[in-house]
């Protein structure tokens, strides 16, 4: 897995892989589509009104059907609508967002608009021979003043056309990844190790900013992420033999990498198994710890000084008998040359890994974003950490 940021993934030895940028590692956070659920999850049964026209395209887009639609001639107020049953009811003292792709194949730029229950949404201009983009508007459910959604692509010439797919409403203040219906929490972190330890969101309102799939990917670039809140956020792994490092056939050696922003500086667990994790304490340092042989406490020490609002690449490496070495943005920053054996520890294990939150010694939730988690069931070598490093830091700078 090559990148254009001058480093290659080592998949060696990889056992988990979350990726919030990779489409089918993480597709969106868990929503409703009521355009969906109200049984109008594309263009096909919306309303065409007055002159206005709504003709199927003959393709699709990232499997969706595509229409041309335009609004009636010289009235930019009759567009392609429906009603969503229910809607202000769902959204009751909070927004709703709608949302749809667009693509502009004319000559000539020309302006989009929004109707929400009858709240005019501001007005999106489509660049003339503009590819695929993502287009929302977002209202308070009070200023609407009924159930009503109308999209309006203002050609104002009958048979020139904006084409249209994936019309998405949501009760939120931002627009998620298009679904058919609606998105649960299970698996809404799934391992892209092949090794099926995927992830169920717990209690997460989500990430808290516009992103969508574009392809295989979750875009843009800089909303790629899971955000935890610090009181109750966290993703749990229902699947993990994989994970049981020092115990009976597993390996004793591991490496953890996540890429994280802190919201505030406090101990905050980065990934948790009961009997290892990566963390970042109270005073902004990080380091690896586990449970050891006996129950004896071990770890690297912790090094580094992190700060709030800021992108770092945090890795973890047991290599028992050897060293234990954590590394921050690629560099060393701690290194112990007598780690605890993990062997075959009486402590038993926790039910569940976690990202963003540890059950044992209290309850500890992350405050911040976490955009990547891979576990690899090997030590790490000082080169294979750089180059992982080198590989993503692009997306992050």
């Amino acid at each position: 897995m090559a990148s254009r940021y001058g480093g290659k993934i080592v998949t060696d030895g990889l056992v988990l892989c979350l990726d919030a940028h990779d489409a089918k590692s993480y597709a969106g956070e868990p929503v409703t589509n009521l355009a969906a659920s109200a049984g109008y999850p594309n263009f096909s049964n919306w309303v065409a009104e007055g002159t206005a026209e709504k003709i199927s395209a003959g393709y699709n887009f990232q499997g969706q059907p595509v229409y041309k639609c335009n609004t009636s001639v010289g009235l930019s107020y009759q567009g392609i609508w429906r009603t969503i049953t229910g809607l202000r009811t769902a959204a009751s003292g909070g927004s709703v967002t709608v949302s749809v792709w667009v693509k502009n194949p004319n000559s000539t730029s020309y302006n989009f608009y929004a109707y929400i229950g009858h709240d005019f949404s501001s007005t999106r201009t489509l660049e003339a021979n503009s590819d695929w983009q993502r287009i929302e508007w977002t209202v308070l459910e009070s200023s609407m003043a009924n159930d009503y959604v109308e999209y309006r692509p203002y050609t104002n010439t009958s048979g020139v056309y904006i084409h249209m797919t994936m019309p998405q409403v949501e009760v939120k203040t931002y627009a998620t990844p298009w679904v058919d219906g609606s998105r649960s929490a299970t698996n809404g972190w799934v391992d892209r190790s092949g090794n099926s330890n995927s992830g169920t969101l717990t209690n997460m309102a989500g990430t808290g900013t516009s992103h969508y799939r574009d392809g295989q990917v979750i875009m843009p670039i800089a909303n790629s992420y899971l955000d935890f809140d610090g009181t109750n956020d966290e993703l749990r792994l229902t699947s993990y033999n994989d994970l049981r490092f020092g115990d009976s056939s597993y390996s004793d050696n591991f490496s953890i990498e996540v890429w994280f922003k802190l919201d505030t500086i406090a101990r905050s667990p980065l990934y948790d198994y009961y009997r290892y994790g990566l963390q970042v304490a109270s005073d902004g340092t990080i380091g690896l710890w586990y449970n050891g042989n006996g129950g004896t406490w071990g770890g690297s020490g912790y090094g580094g000084s992190i700060s709030a609002g800021v992108w770092y690449h945090g890795l973890g490496v047991h290599s028992e008998g050897n060293h234990d070495t954590v590394y921050l943005n690629g560099t060393a920053v701690s290194t112990d040359s007598t780690p605890v054996d993990i062997g075959s520890s009486t402590y038993p294990w926790s039910s569940y890994p976690y990202v963003g939150h540890t059950d044992h010694v209290g309850g500890v939730f992350t405050n911040g974003q976490i955009a990547v988690v891979r576990v690899y069931n090997k030590a790490l070598t000082a080169a294979e950490v750089l180059s992982n490093y080198n590989a993503t830091k692009g997306r992050f700078s």
